[in-house]
């Protein structure tokens, strides 16, 4: 019997409902995949159970990403980091700030995880990184080093209540010749004082005698550092409104006598006082890449490090610690390092070292070369920094005294696209040879002090500015004998003080405030500026200029007299040159 038409429609129905569940079994189940799809590959086998998982080193844990994970032998456990609170699987931020302010003086900011102290406008975060004073920083106290016993000091913001104390280190000369100190000077001493303070913020300075004998006279200079200086119950007060490197004469030891040629009175106690612009990126010792040389540890001279932090107190690095490329070395005010550094020699190693901060570097523990026993092979080692091939080097505010040798040598020549800075550095010397500053064919110096017993600074470089000078026994304040050499650039000299300029000596070639000494060769001098240079000093010992091509009597007795080599000197511009008194010598 033939099939109806809903049978029909069933059994078509029926059959293409077996087709569709065909196409399920044979594809990828749950999938689009075509009919005849290859079979997926099985499900590799586990792998074999060895033993307890480190969850923490395969990052297999859930410990929040401001936690630390800890491994334990069946688990692992999650503890929140300093500055975060939670259970470790979940940790916020602490804000410190909320509890006391977190100790900060004035300012407390909160970070994911730590704070930071700051002040007021026309404040400054002082060195503990709580405490706030008026644009003022100071450094109190050098561990195992004591305070000098002619001097002391008190700083505060004009117009203020509460002093504050700074160290007052001491530099001293010793007796005899044995180590090239000058007998003239014999128990001489200089006391100084380092620190910081804002622009435009006046700050008062009082400076007494240790033992409290009245002071009764009191001049600064250069005399322009300070707004005032009076005397006022024994003590000197003076008021600086800006950063400044300055001497206040007491009771006329210097502006009173002739302390050059033929001095025989007692030993003249001077001070310095070094205020300092603030240092703007001081290192935390506690950061990555800063190693933290503790006093009596020997630093390290290479490593895994950036900066080295030479801890508040007293080091010893001896003769040639070596300095390397790319490193920072951070002397604070309240350290003192002894000895010498260098780079070896090496001049491909001399790029990019900083060395900065406000403490000092010594030579006081280190004889003479020459007066080593044999005698040092290299003199040099004894200059308390030299870098040969420094390009984008810098030395700043550091305090170098008591150098066996000169004193800073940065040795390069002219390279404009890697300079190399002095700024803010202070020099006491009193030995010969202790030149100060040869700053070749690529240094600028600024904003320096340099008192030296040799000669004071080679013409030379890529400018000198704004530099006091002070001479007590021996050398030129501004050496002239680089001018024609090859390469020579132009080089300007302009806004310097001269305080003192004294000598031991009478009749030679040495000495004064322009010299040129019959030495050097070739032709040069255009391009060579002197301007704004003022010779305070009310009892200069020699003539100020001595512009020689050679020696002549009674000046040089040598047969024959020393004369330049060939090359004639012209263009030299010497503009506003003022000169305080004429030599007491009649020179």
């Amino acid at each position: 019997m033939s099939r109806t038409w809903l049978e029909r429609w069933m059994s078509r129905t029926w059959l293409l409902a077996l087709l569709s569940v065909g196409l399920v079994a044979c594809g990828d189940r749950g999938s689009d995949s075509a009919v005849g799809a290859p079979e997926p590959d099985p499900e590799p086998d586990p792998e074999p159970d060895t033993g307890p998982k480190d969850e923490c080193a395969a990052g297999t844990h859930d410990c929040d990403p401001n936690a630390d994970c800890t491994d334990t032998i069946d688990a692992f456990e999650c503890s929140c980091r300093a500055g975060f609170e939670g259970d470790g699987r979940a940790c916020v931020d602490v804000d410190e700030c909320e509890d006391a302010n977190a100790g900060c003086a004035q300012i407390c900011v909160n970070a994911e995880g730590t704070y930071a102290c700051a002040c007021d406008g026309g404040w400054v975060l002082g060195a503990d990184g709580r405490n706030c004073s008026l644009g003022l920083r100071i450094y109190a106290d050098v561990p195992g080093l004591a305070p000098s016993e002619q001097y002391r000091f008190r700083v505060r913001p004009e117009g203020t209540e509460a002093w504050l104390s700074p160290f007052a280190f001491i530099t001293r000369s010793k007796l005899g010749a044995a180590t090239r100190y000058f007998s003239h000077l014999d128990h001489w001493s200089n006391t100084y004082i380092n620190f910081e303070m804002a622009p435009d913020t006046p700050v008062e300075i009082e400076i007494a005698r240790v033992d409290d004998t009245p002071i009764k006279s009191a001049v600064v200079r250069p005399i322009g550092k300070a707004l005032s200086v009076v005397v006022k119950d024994g003590k000197a007060l003076v008021v600086i409104k800006n950063p400044a490197l300055f001497t206040v004469d007491i009771d006329g030891q210097m502006d009173d006598q002739d302390t050059g040629k033929g001095y025989n009175g007692p030993p003249i106690h001077t001070l310095t006082i070094f205020a300092n612009p603030l240092l703007q990126d001081p290192p935390d010792p506690a950061a990555p890449g800063v190693h933290l040389v503790m006093p009596g540890a020997a630093p390290p001279d290479d490593g895994d490090w950036d900066t080295l932090y030479f801890a508040p107190g007293v080091h010893d690095v001896g003769l040639g610690f070596r300095l390397r490329s790319q490193r920072s070395y951070y002397i604070p005010g309240d350290a003192i390092v002894y000895g010498t550094m260098n780079n070896g020699g090496d001049w491909p190693d001399g790029h990019d070292i900083r060395v900065y901060g406000h403490g000092t570097l010594s030579g006081a523990l280190l004889n003479h070369p020459l007066d080593e026993v044999p005698p040092a092979e290299k003199n040099s080692l004894y200059t308390p920094i030299e870098i040969v091939g420094a390009g984008d080097t810098v030395v700043e505010g550091i305090t170098i005294v008591d150098a066996a040798y000169h004193a800073l040598m940065l040795i390069k020549g002219h390279d404009p696209a890697h300079p190399t800075d002095i700024r803010w550095v202070k020099i006491l010397n009193w030995r010969a040879n202790g030149d100060g500053i040869n700053p070749f064919g690529n240094v600028a110096v600024e904003d320096s002090f340099i008192r030296t017993q040799d000669d004071s600074i080679y013409v030379s470089g890529r400018g000198i500015r704004r530099v006091v000078f002070w001479n007590d026994a021996n050398g030129s304040v501004f050496v002239l004998t680089r001018i024609g050499q090859p390469n020579q650039t132009p080089v300007i000299v302009e806004d310097c003080d001269v305080v003192y300029s004294r000598a031991f000596w009478h009749h030679w070639r040495g000495g004064r405030i322009f010299n040129m000494r019959g030495e050097g060769s070739g032709a040069g001098g255009p391009g060579v500026v002197f301007r704004n240079i003022r010779v305070e000093d009310p009892r200069p010992t020699l003539q100020h200029f001595f512009l020689t091509m050679e020696g002549f009597a009674p000046y040089d007795m040598g047969v024959p007299p020393i004369a330049r080599g060939p090359g004639d000197l012209t263009g030299i511009l010497f503009q506003n040159i003022q000169i305080a008194a004429p030599s007491v010598l009649g020179e």
